[in-house]
């Protein structure tokens, strides 16, 4: 299951649509909306031996999807604030101005963007770490 760099930046664009959507935000509408979004690379999956269905409506594929997402969201808002210089600050040199092209707030978030990726990669390295093993002993076959 590879994702491509577009379906990564897309999920970006699919969140912020709900945003604007959900303009008061409602959290609760947002979040159903969001954990009904399936990404193109679902690993949707049938044992049909054993009665296992891994379908749309399945909350591994639901959750699998909503990591796919977050993910994306983050890193791509974060590296959008940092290349845009995100400022909130109006009584800096760039006042109102957008893009702000603050270098100290570009730092800040190049430094929370570079967090966040540690961050997304320990948890890998932490699953890979403690992968699972088979059972070698047959329960009811």
């Amino acid at each position: 299951m590879t994702i491509t760099k577009d379906e990564f930046c897309s999920y970006y664009d699919h969140i912020q649509g709900l945003i604007k959507k959900h303009s008061q935000l409602n959290v609760n509408n947002f979040m159903l909306e969001l954990t009904s979004t399936l990404v193109s690379n679902t690993p949707f999956k049938n044992f049909d031996e054993c009665g296992i269905h891994y379908s749309e409506g399945s909350m591994e594929n639901r959750m699998f999807s909503l990591a796919i997402i977050s993910m994306s969201w983050i890193l791509n808002n974060m590296k959008r604030k940092v290349e845009d210089g995100h400022c909130q600050n109006t009584k800096h040199e760039h006042s109102d101005r957008n893009p702000r092209l603050c270098l100290k707030g570009s730092e800040f978030h190049k430094n929370l963007y570079d967090e966040s990726l540690k961050s997304f990669e320990n948890v890998l390295q932490v699953a890979k770490d403690h992968t699972p093993k088979i059972i070698t002993s047959p329960g009811d076959d």
